[in-house]
Parts: structure tokens; C-alpha cells; sequence
């Protein structure tokens, strides 16, 4: 997986680090283990909006990531916990929200596959598509898009 650093993640005046009572406490209310990468990158992230912010995946799509949610404080709308609690599709899913898209699409990691997947908020039927097949190959496939330049 690609240094965090190079994301170039602003914070918003939070604090950068997410301690490990708080990623055990995720933990144990999502009733899964975190991946890893995810774990490195959420106590190094910790949330923010990154400059690279654009997955280009197959068949020409193409989603921006507006911010990554962080671990802590439980009551914001930008935490794990109040996205995971307040999702907005079949909460017996195993899907953690991981991060907003535009208009109010959730990238979220599927706990039982580990696969990243993007839930589009205003698509009728099947609105779940896959994006990555883990959390690695997402913030790999992070780049700019010349478009928000």
C-alpha cells in the first residue's frame, strides 16, 4: 500500500491519530476485526480530505472521495461509528462506511470480504457496486483528477 502521506489529507484541525481503545472499541461494535491496512491507515489518517480523491475503476467509472470517516468522537457525522450506526441501506449488512462520496454516495469496506464497495445513494435496485478488491488496492488507485485542479 502506497505511504499515506502521499494522499495528502487535510485534517480540519482534528487530531491525526486514532488510539487503539478506539480502534478496539470500533471493533467490538461492528463485531468484526479491521483489516490490517485499514487499521494502519485509520491511526495514521485518522479521516480528512484527501487531494488524491479520485478511484477510476472499470468500464470508465470514476468516484470521488470527499472526506474518510475518523475514529472517536461517536455523536459527529464524520465518525465510523455514527456512519456505521446510521446507514442508510439494510443495516444487517456487514458494510462499514469508510468515507463520503459526492451527493452522499458512502465507500464503505464489506467485513466479510474485505472488499471496498461504493453504495450510490440515489440509484434504484441493486445501488452497491464494487470499487476494489480490498482496501490496499483503493488507496492505490487514488489519483487526482485534473478536473478539481
Amino acid at each position: 500500500m502506497r505511504d499515506i502521506k502521499e494522499l495528502k489529507i487535510a485534517k480540519g484541525g482534528r487530531s491525526t491519530v486514532a488510539s487503539l481503545a478506539e480502534l478496539d472499541k470500533l471493533e467490538e461494535k461492528i463485531g468484526a476485526a479491521l483489516p490490517a491496512s485499514y487499521r494502519h491507515f485509520i491511526s495514521e489518517a485518522n479521516g480528512g480530505h484527501p487531494e488524491l480523491d479520485t478511484f477510476y475503476g472499470s468500464e470508465g467509472s470514476q468516484w470521488g472521495v470527499n472526506n474518510f470517516f475518523f475514529a472517536g468522537d461517536d455523536s459527529s457525522v464524520e465518525s465510523l461509528v455514527w456512519n456505521y450506526d446510521n446507514r442508510p441501506f439494510d443495516s444487517s449488512s456487514k458494510f462499514l462506511p469508510i468515507a463520503r462520496g459526492g451527493g452522499g454516495d458512502l465507500f464503505c469496506l464489506d467485513l466479510v470480504s474485505g472488499q471496498i464497495v461504493i453504495w450510490l445513494h440515489d440509484t434504484q435496485g441493486d445501488s452497491v457496486r464494487l470499487v476494489a478488491e480490498n482496501f490496499e488496492a483503493f488507496i492505490d488507485g487514488l489519483k487526482e483528477n485534473p478536473d478539481y485542479i
